[in-house]
């Protein structure tokens, strides 16, 4: 465990440079190659789920954070079978690590990657600080985003109650599976839509005839077709397993709050030509992405 710890705080102190240096590995000798990848966007493109590999090879992690600059509706090899060994994978791996292991990441990260890290504000419930009070401590910066390791549901529906809506994003570290991370995020300006302000044409009333919806029927196929559209791009396998355990569990921490994850699904006869995934507040609905099958 210890030479592991050390090897992740060798990846760390390479992160950023966007090349290969020559490093000493652990156990290793003089001119063992160390990845090293640029600090990714947040709203970046990202490579599809490998789920073959949980650790990543060196020439994996250079090529997950190259610029995507492919057309959509290029990751239809991605399975249903392989985004929930992807997520399963992840839980088993994360949920069995030492607390230590995660406050390291926590000290390590701010140092790393200081133009995310160490500016954005950080939730840490290991600190007692919790989503409510981490709100105050938010409002009083300027950025948008703030981020956390701690990827529950219960932090996310108490995020969401405060009024964030929250993405992710994944670091490659050396002998180590990807680093989830959540980045909650909250801007003062929304955009909402009013039904009643809502005009619907003839010609489209025409089209809807066509097609019929549902309501959390199909949560799995809406996930898949995301990714397939979009990549994983901010959904990845952390946030998708924390959105899957509140669809299917719900809120379970102390607090006095409704919110539950949602999808809703238009179909053409037996097939899935459209779905969107978000949450709900009370009774506020957040739509967080969507798919539309082509041509429909």
């Amino acid at each position: 465990a210890d030479l592991r710890v050390l090897g992740l705080l060798t990846a760390f102190a390479s992160l950023g440079a966007g090349r290969r240096h020559e490093t000493v590995g652990v156990g290793g000798s003089p001119g063992d190659p160390a990845v090293v990848v640029s600090a990714p966007q947040p709203t970046e493109k990202r490579a599809p789920v490998e789920p073959e590999s949980d650790v990543r090879q060196p020439t994996d992690l250079d090529e997950e954070f190259a610029e995507d600059v492919a057309e959509k509706w290029v990751y239809n090899v991605t399975t249903t079978e392989d985004l929930r060994r992807a997520e399963t994978d992840w839980l088993y791996i994360w949920h069995h690590e030492r607390p230590e292991v995660k406050a390291f990441f926590y000290q390590q990260l701010p140092r790393a990657i200081p133009q995310f890290f160490a500016t954005w504000p950080v939730l840490d419930p290991s600190t007692g600080e919790t989503p409510e009070r981490f709100v105050r401590r938010f409002l009083n910066q300027n950025s948008g985003y703030s981020w956390t390791l701690d990827l529950t549901g219960d932090i996310f529906c108490e995020l969401a109650y405060e009024g964030f809506l929250s993405t992710s994003m994944q670091v490659p570290v050396s002998g180590f599976s990807p680093l989830q991370i959540m980045l909650p995020w909250n801007e003062r300006t929304r955009h909402i839509l009013d039904w009643q302000e809502v005009h619907v044409s003839r010609g489209l009333r025409r089209r809807a005839k066509n097609y019929h919806i549902t309501v959390d029927t199909a949560f799995d196929q809406v996930i898949l077709e995301c990714v397939r559209m979009h990549g994983e791009d901010w959904l990845y396998r952390g946030l998708r397993a924390v959105l899957r355990d509140i669809f299917e569990v719900g809120y379970l921490g102390g607090r006095d709050i409704a919110v539950s994850v949602h999808t809703f699904e238009l179909w053409e006869g037996d097939r899935l030509v459209a779905g969107d995934l978000g949450y709900a507040v009370g009774g506020g609905y957040t739509s967080m992405t969507g798919v539309r099958l082509p041509n429909t």
